[in-house]
């Protein structure tokens, strides 16, 4: 059936595009609306997490002498899955 559809809900322009800096962290919905020529409406959801920005922080400063090694203990954030790469690779 020929029709038009829209998508709505926080951080969806007026073009339908999503943009999660706009929305902010946290769930959003967002709904599909199709409106057929007949004017019979259906909806469809579905839901999106936008994390918040991780923030880099490499724990303390430590102190290594030429030659020694050194443990690095990054300062987790809780429930967002981040992982770290630190470079160069050891050896």
């Amino acid at each position: 059936m020929p029709g038009s559809g829209v998508f709505s809900g926080t951080g969806v322009s007026t073009a339908g595009i999503f943009n999660p800096g706009n929305a902010g962290s946290g769930t959003h919905t967002i709904t599909y609306t199709y409106t057929g020529t007949n004017t019979c409406v259906n909806k469809l959801q579905q839901p999106l997490i936008v994390y918040p920005t991780p923030v880099a922080d490499a724990g303390p400063d430590k102190v290594v002498l030429e030659g020694g090694k050194v443990t690095l203990t990054p300062t987790l954030i809780t429930g967002i899955p981040v992982t770290y790469n630190w470079t160069p690779q050891p050896g």
